[in-house]
C-alpha cells in the first residue's frame, strides 16, 4: 500500500474528509449524466463483468473484467487471444481513462467471471481456464486441457502486478463464479466442481449424493493466498446442466457471513438432507452461510416460469438486496410479484433471519431486467438494468427510445422509490454493473448500441456490444451535514490505538471499510482512544455521536 501518498492526502482540512452522518427524508431530483464513454468494443467480446468500487483514495477508480475471442479493444487497447478465448482485467479513472489492462492469456481457455477490490486497492479475480494461463510480470499457472477446466482465484496490486494465484490442482474440472473481500482479512470464493477439488493441498470431495456438480466455498487469506478454509455448501442435481448453471454468486457482510446466490433447475441438495425444489423452468436459490461454513437459512425465489437472480449486494447490518428479473409471478417470502408482459425485474431486501422486508418491480409491458444492486452507507439501494416500452417508478414515468434503454433507480431504505434515469437509443441498450462513486456520484458500465444518448452526450461509435462507463453525479442519498470530529483521528495513520479528542469516554463508534461495510463497533476508552489491532491495511471511514446526538466522521488511514 502506498501510506505516503494516502497520508499526504490526509493531511488537507479535515472538513474537505468529512462523510455524512444521518440521512435526509426529503425526496431527491433525478441526477444527470456527467460523463460516458465507450471503454471496449469489438463483435468478439463474448462477457463484461465489474465491479464499481471505489479505489482506496476514494477517487472513483474501478475495475472491469470479460472475456473474448479473436480480437477485441478494451480502453483502446487491442487484444488478441491465445486460444480459444482469453479474459482479461482492467482499472479505470472515474472518468474512463483506462490506467492499465492484463491480458489472462491461455493456450486453450480463459474466462474471469467476477472481481472484487480491497481497502488497500488491490483486485481480486476468479473464473476458469485450460491449458497455460500467463498472467503476466513472468507468472504462469499450468492447468487441464480442455474439455476440463481449473478454477483460479489471483489478486493484482493497485498497479497491476500479479501477485499470487491459486487454483484446483486435481483432474476434475472447477470453476469459480463468485468472489468477495471480507472485512477479517479474508477473500471469498465460490464456484463448482465435479466429483472433488484440490486447492492448497486439500482435498474436498462432495458430501452429498449426487453425481453432479457441488458448489465450493473457499477462503484464502487476502495478502499471502493461503487456503483458510474449504467447504461444499450445496450440490446441484439432475437435469441440462451444463446448460443452466453458471455457479452461485456471492455478497458477504461483516462478521463473515457470506449469501451465496444461485439459479437452478432441479432441486439443490442442502446440508443435512434438506432441499430447495424448483416451481418450474429455472428458479433462483438464496442462502445464508456463517463464518464457520454452516447453513443459517435458504430461500427460493421463483414461479412456474424461468426466473433468475442477477446480483446480492449487503448493507452495512448485514441486510441483503437481491436483483433479478422473472417470466412469471414470483413468490419471494410473503410477497407476490405480479407479471406484467415479458420477463419483470424485482429487487428484495432480506434481513439478518431470511425474511423478505420488502419487494419492488420493474414491469412494463416489454422485457424488463435488473441486473446488479450497490447499497449506500445509509442503506439505501441503487439498480440498474433494462426495459421497454412505457415504465412507471415511483410518480416517474419512462418511455424507452428503441428495443431497450438502460435503467437506473433508486430506492429509499425502507424500499420507497426515490428517483429514475434513462439513457439509450433506437438499438439495444443495458445497463450491467454499478457502484457507489466518489463526490456522491454513481459509475455505471454497460452495453449499448450506437447512437445512445445520455442526456446531453451520446455514444456514436459503432461498435456492436459495445462497453459504455457512465457517471450519474450526486445520486447518492441526500445527507445532513457532519461536524468534523474535533482536533480529528490522531496519530493518523494509526497502527495500535486512535483518539478521538473531543468526545467523552464511553461515547459508542463505528469502523466502516470502503466498501461500506461495518467492520468494528467499540465504545471510546477512558482516554477517548480506540483500537485498530486486526484491521486490514487500508482507508476507513470512523463515526460517532457526542453527548447531544451530533454526529461526527472522518476518514484514518490504518498502516
Amino acid at each position: 500500500m502506498n501510506t505516503p501518498t494516502l497520508a499526504r492526502r490526509l493531511t488537507a482540512p479535515l472538513t474537505s474528509l468529512l462523510l455524512a452522518a444521518a440521512t435526509a427524508t426529503s425526496a431527491q431530483p433525478t441526477p444527470s449524466w456527467t460523463n460516458v464513454r465507450a471503454i471496449s468494443a469489438g463483435p468478439n467480446l463474448l462477457t463484461q463483468a465489474g465491479a464499481h468500487i471505489s479505489a482506496t483514495q476514494a477517487d472513483g477508480t474501478f475495475y472491469a473484467v470479460g472475456s473474448f475471442t479473436g480480437t477485441t479493444s478494451v480502453g483502446g487497447n487491442p487484444l488478441v487471444a491465445k486460444g480459444s478465448s482469453d479474459g482479461y482485467v482492467a482499472k479505470y479513472t472515474a472518468e474512463g481513462n483506462v490506467l492499465w489492462v492484463r491480458q489472462l492469456g491461455s493456450t486453450e481457455r480463459g474466462e474471469v467471471n467476477a472481481v472484487a477490490l480491497d481497502a488497500a486497492g488491490n483486485v481480486y479475480i476468479t473464473g476458469q481456464f485450460s491449458g497455460t494461463l500467463t498472467l503476466g510480470g513472468g507468472l504462469v499457472v499450468q492447468g487441464l486441457r480442455v474439455p476440463a477446466f481449473n478454477a483460479f482465484c489471483i489478486r493484482y496490486s493497485p498497479q497491476g502486478t500479479p501477485q499470487w494465484a491459486r487454483h484446483n490442482t486435481n483432474d476434475n474440472g472447477a470453476w469459480g463464479s463468485g468472489i468477495a473481500v471480507e472485512a477479517n482479512g479474508q477473500v471469498s470464493v465460490a464456484g463448482v466442481f465435479a466429483w472433488s477439488i484440490t486447492l492448497g493441498g486439500t482435498t474436498l470431495a462432495t458430501p452429498f449424493s449426487t453425481d453432479n456438480f457441488t458448489a465450493y466455498l473457499a477462503r484464502f487469506n487476502a495478502e499471502t493466498g493461503a487456503l483458510e478454509s474449504l467447504t461444499a455448501p450445496f450440490a446441484y442435481t439432475g437435469g441440462n446442466i451444463y446448460s443452466t448453471l453458471t455457479g452461485p454468486l456471492m455478497a458477504a457482510s461483516a462478521g463473515g457471513r457470506v449469501y451465496l446466490l444461485s439459479n437452478f433447475e432441479s432441486p439443490l441438495l442442502l446440508p443435512g438432507g434438506a432441499r430447495l425444489t424448483g416451481a418450474g423452468n429455472l428458479d433462483a436459490g438464496v442462502l445464508a452461510y456463517a463464518a464457520n461454513g454452516r447453513l443459517e437459512w435458504a430461500r427460493q425465489l421463483g414461479s412456474p416460469q424461468r426466473d433468475e437472480v442477477a446480483q446480492g449486494a449487503t448493507d452495512a447490518a448485514g441486510n441483503l438486496y437481491v436483483v433479478g428479473y422473472s417470466l412469471g409471478s414470483v413468490r419471494a417470502g410473503l410477497f407476490t410479484l405480479p407479471n406484467n408482459g415479458g420477463s419483470d425485474g424485482y429487487l428484495l431486501k432480506y434481513d439478518l433471519s431470511g425474511e423478505v422486508q420488502w419487494a419492488q418491480m420493474v414491469n412494463s409491458p416489454g422485457n424488463d431486467q435488473l441486473r446488479s444492486v450497490a447499497v449506500d452507507a445509509a442503506g439505501a439501494p441503487y439498480v440498474t438494468g433494462s426495459f421497454e416500452q412505457t415504465l412507471t417508478i415511483g410518480t416517474q414515468r419512462l418511455t424507452s427510445t428503441g428495443q431497450s434503454d438502460v435503467l437506473v433507480a433508486a430506492y429509499s431504505p425502507t424500499g420507497q422509490p426515490r428517483w429514475a434515469q434513462q439513457a439509450g437509443g433506437p438499438g439495444p441498450d443495458y445497463g450491467s454493473y454499478l457502484g457507489l462513486g466518489f463526490n456522491n456520484s454513481l459509475n455505471l458500465v454497460g452495453s449499448y448500441s450506437a447512437p445512445a444518448t445520455f442526456g446531453q452526450q451520446v455514444l456514436t461509435t459503432p461498435a456492436p456490444n459495445g462497453t459504455f462507463m457512465a457517471l450519474l453525479g450526486s445520486a447518492v442519498l441526500s445527507t445532513s451535514a457532519a461536524r468534523p470530529l474535533a482536533l480529528g483521528l490522531a496519530p493518523n495513520p494509526a497502527t495500535g490505538r486512535v483518539r478521538l479528542l473531543g468526545l467523552p469516554a464511553g461515547r459508542p463508534i463505528s469502523v466502516f471499510d470502503q466498501l461500506g461495510r461495518l467492520v468494528r463497533t467499540a465504545p471510546l476508552a477512558p482516554d477517548a482512544s480506540f483500537s485498530v489491532h486486526g484491521l486490514t491495511p487500508g482507508l476507513y471511514v470512523v463515526r460517532a455521536v457526542d453527548a447531544q446526538n451530533r454526529a461526527y466522521a472522518g476518514r484514518l488511514v490504518v498502516e
